[in-house]
């Protein structure tokens, strides 16, 4: 089924004038060498509308010039909070002297709308880990970055309240390790008031190589106080508790990272039994 078949079916699943998830996914690859033109992979899935739809949405690209290859690939998932962001970018030994260059990036969100009963406290969590594993060019720069976001609005589009982005880039030192964060903010909300939350994820390298993937997705919980209820736009929204989702190999060099933090954590941990040792 080609690309454009796929991204009109999206759009045929969204039938009716009633508010929904809003689903964004944006895919982009690209791979070049010396005397070879580029090849580019997109595939953009803009304000799909999920009336009617699937709970799920996936969207994929490669790029590939003999051995280099750029690839893309993000999902979102309606049901159960899911999201998830990935961009890869490999290179031959000698890129350097044959000129291939690899690079890809990867944008998903989801918003969604609802409406309070009762006013109280409503927590709003996405919680994100994965790793990044990335080495630059040879003689040249790394460019890279991931992000994630958690918004909340009023029925006019006005933000009431964002967590700071959750952000790397190529400024972060080592370039080989793994993440794992919380975006959280709590917010008062009034009876009979509507509001739409939104949330996305960013995975982009532009120079260099190496991979960015959000592991285990990000996660989005909504957490109201006693005594208040939230019914969403789309009924299907976050009926599935305690997903689980896939679970995605770690790089080895990630793995020795993780394993030289655990020996710092339990060498200290000895030190502080021993009598007089001061930690």
């Amino acid at each position: 089924m080609s690309r454009t078949v796929l991204f009109f079916l999206f759009f045929l699943f969204s039938t009716g004038t009633a508010a929904a998830t809003t689903v964004n996914i944006s895919s982009q690859s690209r791979a070049s060498a010396f005397g070879v033109p580029a090849q580019t992979d997109q595939l953009i899935l803009d304000d799909v509308d999920t009336v009617g739809g699937p709970t799920s949405y996936a969207a994929s690209t490669q790029a590939t010039v003999g051995p280099a290859v750029g690839s893309s690939s993000g999902s979102v998932n309606i049901d159960s909070g899911l999201l998830r962001s990935s961009t890869q970018a490999v290179l031959p030994a000698a890129h350097e002297t044959t000129g291939h260059e690899a690079s890809g990036a990867t944008e998903v969100s989801m918003e969604t709308g609802f409406t309070a009963s009762g006013s109280g406290n409503v927590t709003f969590r996405l919680a994100v880990d994965g790793f990044w594993d990335l080495a630059p060019r040879d003689g040249g720069a790394l460019g890279w970055q991931t992000q994630g976001k958690l918004s909340l609005f009023d029925l006019g589009g006005t933000r009431l309240r964002v967590t700071d982005d959750f952000r790397l880039n190529a400024t972060v030192s080592p370039m080989v390790g793994a993440f794992d964060d919380t975006l959280q903010f709590s917010f008062f909300v009034f009876d009979g008031v509507e509001y739409s939350i939104f949330t996305s994820l960013l995975t982009q390298i532009s120079s260099g190589q190496g991979a960015i993937d959000f592991a285990s997705t990000a996660a989005l919980t909504i957490i109201p106080d006693p005594g208040v209820v939230l019914t969403y736009d789309d009924p299907r929204f976050l009926t599935v508790t305690n997903p689980q989702p896939a679970a995605v190999p770690l790089p080895a060099s990630v793995f020795g990272l993780l394993a030289a933090m655990g020996a710092l954590v339990v060498m200290r941990r000895r030190r502080a039994k021993r009598p007089g040792v001061a930690v």
